[in-house]
């Protein structure tokens, strides 16, 4: 059985499926077998064609996910527009039988912890209980990040869930509110930050930027 990152954002696009790509072709440059799955997604295969893309992964679409709206929504609501059931059972039989055929697996969730899924009450942080895997959370660089990152570090540890780190993305050297909410944040946590992503106008700039450390 492997192990197993799920990669969580403070907000929707904080990020997650760079951060989850950066983290899974440093994986598989170490020469771990590594699977990336994203359980459920909304707006189409772009971030599955994207994470295949950087990260050069050979597996079939299929293979990274279970559930899949093409429309751009919240994914409780666009499965209910495309008549779509999401089952959190079907979403941990693929977990499991994806750990056991990989050394590590990087899971991303869809927006930040408490989006739902379904109108039953399902929310990312379900599967997170489920999958019983460390957490990584993404946060974004600019104003509102401080409060939303603690928000969300206070949601994952009243659900006792392991928090691995913080990911700061979309940094700018020179841009004075990121550099007092990455030195606010650092203060105000108890978590390590991982890595401060800087912000680029090609994501190719960041093929070779390391946030594994100690990660596995």
């Amino acid at each position: 059985m492997g192990k197993g990152l799920f990669i969580v954002g403070t907000d929707t696009d904080v990020g997650k499926t760079l951060i989850s790509s950066i983290i899974v072709k440093n994986l598989k440059d170490s020469g771990v077998k590594v699977a990336y799955y994203k359980p459920v997604v909304s707006g189409g295969t772009c971030d599955m064609d994207f994470v295949k893309a950087f990260a050069g992964l050979k597996e079939d679409i299929s293979y990274m996910n279970s559930y899949t709206m093409e429309k751009p929504l919240s994914p409780h609501l666009a499965s209910n527009i495309e008549n779509i059931t999401i089952e959190s059972d079907l979403i941990n039989k693929k977990f499991k039988s994806l750990m056991e055929e990989n050394e590590v697996m990087v899971c991303e969730g869809a927006g930040g912890i408490k989006v739902p899924l379904n109108y039953d009450g399902l929310l990312i942080e379900d599967l997170v209980k489920d999958f019983n895997i460390p957490v990584i959370i993404v946060a974004r660089a600019g104003l509102g990040t401080i409060n939303h990152t603690l928000i969300t570090i206070e949601s994952l540890k009243r659900s006792n869930i392991n928090i691995k780190g913080i990911v700061i993305n979309g940094y700018e050297e020179a841009n004075i509110c990121h550099i007092d909410n990455k030195n606010t944040i650092k203060n105000l946590i108890d978590e390590e930050i991982l890595a401060v992503v800087p912000k680029v106008k090609d994501t190719n700039d960041l093929k070779n930027f390391k946030i594994l450390g100690g990660l596995i």
